[in-house]
């Protein structure tokens, strides 16, 4: 069976008309008017298939096919479609519209199922509201409560219960929507790489092994402010400088890591009061790190903490760090690992196994249940995500979308 590649075509380019920033990339926030628009048209398209689908109370959209009527567990498929600020056409978004394809291919050919399939589209994958990552599939599986949904904010301190309600949802009886463990047989997800590893490799599909688990600190650092010109250099207390050289440490010390897979970022940093005459008088900043060995970002973060402390003390600064959000490393399933190998090798598709730096809300649920979970990649070119250039090949799209459909396939007939 051959997916209809066009149908998956005009999704993509119907959807990244939902756009807040045309002509800058693609912007489309969870809660938005584009987002709402998206989740709309993807809502009447499964219409079309006799599916309906709903919005959870956690923000999830979510539409089950069950033509047997059958009580046994589900298999998942789906991602997400919001997106970062000025973002690309493919992340998250590829990965539903392919997954609505499958099942419109599994209801045009009148394709028997023994297993419930469920379509899920998670809220709220990228953190671009509240700066934590995966929240639809952390609160779907009870990684989140509800005191948490009512502490994570956005910049204009409203609070992701709050969105919940405006969105007249019920985040009080978000209970009822958790997956528990032992309900679902497999979580399944198709994404675009968003690094260089196929692309170098001259593969079409990447098949993930394991997913990096991630720790996220905020950092702040507090000095005196005082007047540019008139404070003599030995008399400040500058945290800007501070953070400066902790900030370079921080790239020493996950180089140095034990383990290559060891990887930290500083990408977001302000300078309080931010005015070129003024010493500032503190700095935020936060730190992400991942890898696919716990032990990793642990001896790391340690590392870092320690070094914090030490940069500060030297400079008679005061210095705090809080963690802010964080994953688990995930393994995933090796028996579906060997059924899309086996679909790759039944078409002479080149495949590479690999492991995911990014978090994807695949591993969230299979971390979180206890299920089974696979992701398969496409390459993206020259490793470019969440950015106006991010691009994969209209081939390598179409092979990705078909290697789903054959894996759900070959899944249902076990």
């Amino acid at each position: 069976m051959d997916i209809n590649f066009e149908r998956i075509q005009n999704d993509l380019k119907t959807i990244n008309s939902f756009n807040d920033t045309p002509g800058h990339g693609i912007t489309r926030f969870s809660f938005s008017k584009n987002d709402q628009k998206c989740r709309a048209y993807i809502t009447r398209e499964l219409a079309k298939l006799g599916i309906i689908a709903r919005t959870d109370n956690i923000g999830n959209l979510r539409a089950t096919w069950n033509p047997n009527n059958t009580n046994k567990k589900s298999i998942v498929v789906g991602s997400h479609t919001d997106t970062v600020k000025y973002g690309g056409q493919f992340d998250g978004l590829y990965g539903v519209v392919s997954a609505l394809e499958v099942f419109r291919c599994l209801v045009d050919n009148h394709i028997p199922s023994a297993y419930p399939l469920e379509f899920i589209i998670f809220v709220e994958e990228e953190g671009s509201n509240f700066g934590c990552t995966t929240l639809g599939s952390k609160a779907l599986t009870g990684m989140l409560n509800l005191d948490d949904l009512k502490t994570l904010t956005d910049k204009n301190n409203t609070s992701f219960y709050d969105y919940l309600l405006a969105g007249g949802l019920s985040p009080e009886l978000i209970d009822k929507d958790i997956i528990k463990p032992g309900e679902i047989a497999q979580m399944l997800e198709l994404h675009i790489e968003q690094s260089f590893f196929l692309e170098e490799e001259k593969a079409q599909i990447g098949i993930v092994e394991n997913v990096a688990g991630i720790k996220t600190l905020q950092v702040s650092i507090i000095g005196e402010s005082n007047h540019a010109g008139s404070t003599p250099m030995h008399k400040r207390r500058d945290p800007l400088i501070a953070a400066s050289i902790a900030i370079q440490e921080i790239e020493t010390i996950a180089k140095q890591s034990r383990y290559p897979t060891t990887v930290a970022t500083v990408g977001y940093l302000d300078v309080i009061p931010n005015a070129a005459n003024i010493i500032a008088e503190q700095i935020l900043f936060t730190i992400d790190i991942r890898d696919v060995i716990q032990g990793g970002i642990d001896i790391t973060a340690e590392r870092i903490e320690v070094m914090l402390k030490e940069v500060c003390t030297k400079r008679n600064l005061t210095v705090q760090t809080k963690l802010i959000a964080q994953g688990p490393c995930v393994k995933l399933s090796q028996p579906t690992i060997d059924v899309i190998k086996a679909c790759a090798e039944e078409r002479a598709i080149d495949y590479r196994l690999m492991n995911s730096g990014a978090v994807h809300d695949s591993a969230i649920i299979g971390a979180g249940t206890g299920a089974p979970a696979n992701l398969i990649f496409v390459p993206s070119r020259g490793g470019k995500s969440h950015c106006p250039e991010e691009y994969t090949s209209t081939e390598d799209l179409h092979i990705g979308s078909q290697i789903l459909l054959d894996t759900l396939l070959k899944l249902l007939e076990n």
